[in-house]
């Protein structure tokens, strides 16, 4: 056989090494990229093949480009780079080495546990890509990409458009994606909304569930297939797999309704419906990834050490349901807060009994590390974290073959958290460490529950970004007995050990600050009424807010701040601006201590029919929305960066010279980037 003309060609700084996959319009090759010393997955479409189908498809596939690489979240594939090269077009993505959920359909049913865990890790993803305008029309088993610890990625937005793009580069009336896991409009070329993404979830959900999709053909005849799609009623999945349980019928036939009206409106709420049909309460956040693995080379099943933790986690959960009886009893904040801790105490202790005797014999070779080597109030640069080679190996050699990074983030809903999460998992696995995703939405007890289910699965190391510090006390306590490395986003966290990366909170805010107090200064007379949108109950957070009126005010000495509200999530935001609206409340600037709790300050602004002008936002995070409507004039004038590939860096160095054994330094400031305005968006190249 010939081999591949494009085979050692160059594409930017790629070389092309050997094929690993086709499609219709693109060929999948693995190339390398030498400077960062790693494969990647390069996608190349030769322009001359789609020229005359589409003539302007270069700049579709440049403004799609765009679009996908600006998608950040733990279940999508990041794409690197992109580009067009002479007579080829490209798109640098991971390189992942698990294969695709397509390899893992054979026709039977996929062990519930594990198609669900799988189900709701790219349903997350999508439900990201649905908060930032996107559809992806092309959802099927082969877009579903793994790692080789079985995370699941949501890939291929090649056919995904903003809903409200002008540009319309797909023509009306045409079918664009796979039949088979199509929705009834796409198939009949009408407008499409998220919840054509919802049916092609059901088409895929139903084939996990019972081994093949809801409708199908022996002969690959696609005409029998879109006829049933449009007018045929799937069976019930339990008809097809009668172990299976009947609620999971309601789910997935909802979500398989003809008409988009009949399904779910959003992803998120046929993930909740999902996890009830589990038995689990209905939260807004997404279960972690799945921790029962396949075995690639034979018939489907649960690995030993998998079934023996899931025992391990019936029992604590059991120890916990029954005294969760006590909380009804509970009637303040404080006294479930200590009931809290109580009932965890009683059902971690035998399994962390558990846990330490299974590790101890592990790395009984290797220096542990120990809380009290962490050097208290002394501050490091990120070179003071960078761990040498031995460490490294030492490292590696800790976490072994079953252990892992738990990653606890405050939530991956909002840009900047999910960019950090994954770029923390990135700069783990190249580091050659697991990691796990433990997400709670921006909910504290459910971090709680997180955390504590994080040390039950055996976590080797912990990044935490603490929504409630008070909360989670008792729970550091067990991180510390149990000698778990742990670095925080929050500081105040010396007492169980472990090492703070943060930013310096109120220079963080200041410098947006000081730019909002000279737009006041200059276009106001000096004259403002301020709204804070922050988070006070932690203290990072609360010097963040505080640096940002200090900042207002050293240049508009004037200015009032007339209320300091709760922010820090979309909702928690508009929530605030429309009470103080409703109350009467007058103001002209919001300072909001991120970019999330600003986009909801704005659809309560939009609601209410507040001109642009009136009302100007400062924020924190640069992130490509906040970026888009500083542009657009829609109240924001200034974000900033907030460090945080830097921090990601730092987090995962000092990690492994925990892991190690190594004495570090207790704190490290990451510096604030830059500071986006509208000057500095027009003198972009």
């Amino acid at each position: 056989m010939a081999q591949d003309a494009l085979i050692d060609k160059q594409f930017g700084e790629f070389t092309v090494k050997e094929v690993v996959g086709r499609g219709g319009m693109a060929t999948v090759y693995r190339a390398e990229q030498p400077l960062m010393r790693r494969d990647v997955a390069l996608k190349v479409i030769r322009l001359n093949d789609v020229a005359d189908k589409n003539r302007d498809f270069s700049a579709r596939f440049a403004s799609e480009a765009k679009l996908i690489a600006s998608l950040e979240h733990p279940n999508i594939l990041p794409v690197y780079s992109y580009g067009i090269t002479g007579e080829y077009a490209y798109l640098a993505m991971r390189f992942l080495r698990g294969g695709t959920l397509e390899d893992l359909l054979n026709g039977e049913p996929m062990p519930l546990e594990y198609a669900i865990r799988m189900f709701q890790q790219f349903a997350h993803g999508l439900a990201y890509a649905h908060s930032k305008g996107i559809i992806h029309r092309d959802i099927k088993p082969s877009n579903i990409l793994l790692d080789e610890e079985d995370n699941a990625y949501l890939t291929d937005f090649g056919l995904a458009k903003l809903i409200d793009a002008e540009a319309g580069f797909t023509k009306t009336g045409q079918i664009m994606g796979t039949p088979v896991y199509m929705s009834p409009e796409q198939l009949k070329g009408e407008a499409l909304d998220f919840r054509s993404d919802v049916y092609a979830l059901g088409c895929l959900l139903y084939e996990m569930l019972t081994g093949s999709p809801p409708f199908s053909s022996s002969d690959g005849d696609v005409i029998p297939v879109i006829f049933k799609h449009l007018q045929t009623h799937p069976e019930a999945p339990s008809e097809r797999n009668p172990s299976l349980p009947p609620a999971f019928d309601a789910v997935v036939l909802r979500a398989l309704a003809k008409a988009p009206a009949d399904r779910y409106p959003s992803v998120r709420d046929m993930a909740n419906d999902l996890n009830k049909a589990i038995g689990k309460h209905a939260t807004l956040s997404f279960p972690q990834p799945a921790e029962t693995i396949i075995n690639r080379t034979q018939p489907i099943q649960l690995r030993q050490d998998h079934v023996r933790t899931g025992l391990i986690a019936a029992i604590v959960t059991l120890v916990a349901a029954v005294l969760g009886v006590t909380l009804l009893l509970v009637r303040t904040e404080q006294e479930r807060r200590d009931t809290v801790a109580t009932n965890f105490a009683a059902a971690v202790t035998a399994q962390q009994a558990i846990a330490l005797a299974e590790t101890q014999t592990a790395i009984a070779s290797h220096p542990r590390y120990d809380p009290d080597q962490i050097r208290l109030g002394e501050s490091g640069n990120i070179e003071d974290y960078l761990p040498t080679q031995e460490e490294m190996e030492v490292a590696r050699s800790i976490v072994g073959a079953n252990g892992f990074i738990a990653l606890v983030p405050c939530n991956t809903s909002s840009e900047y958290h999910a960019a950090l999460t994954r770029e923390l998992a990135q700069f783990a696995r190249e580091a050659g460490i697991p990691t796990r995703v433990y997400d709670p939405d921006s909910d504290a007890y459910q971090q709680l529950t997180l955390l504590e289910r994080a040390i039950a699965d055996n976590a080797t190391g912990i990044v935490l970004c603490p929504l409630d510090l008070e909360l989670i006390a008792p729970t550091m306590w067990e991180v510390r007995r149990a000698r778990i490395p742990f670095v925080s986003q929050a500081s105040n966290m010396g007492q169980y050990g472990g090492v703070q990366v943060l930013t310096d909170a109120a220079l963080l805010g200041q410098v947006p600050g000081e730019y909002i107090g000279q737009l006041v200064a200059d276009q106001f007379d000096g004259v403002a009424k301020v709204v804070v949108l922050t988070f006070d109950d932690l203290p990072d957070v609360k010097a963040r807010a505080d640096g940002m009126v200090d900042g207002l005010l050293k240049y508009a000495p004037n200015a009032e701040i007339v209320a300091r509200v709760r922010g820090a999530t979309p909702d928690w935001a508009q929530e605030s601006i429309e009470a103080l609206l409703a109350d009467g409340v007058e103001f002209n600037v919001i300072l909001t201590i991120n970019d999330a709790g600003g986009f909801g300050a704005l659809a309560a602004l939009e609601a209410a029919g507040v001109p642009y002008d009136d009302v100007v936002i400062g924020s924190v995070d640069a992130e490509v929305l906040a970026q888009r409507y500083i542009r657009e004039g829609k109240y924001f004038k200034a974000t900033v960066e907030a460090g945080r590939t830097e921090y990601a860096s730092a987090a995962v160095s000092v990690m492994m010279k925990m892991l190690a054994g190594a004495s570090v330094p207790e704190f490290t400031l990451i510096p604030p980037g830059e500071l986006i305005t509208a000057d500095t968006l027009q003198s972009e190249p």
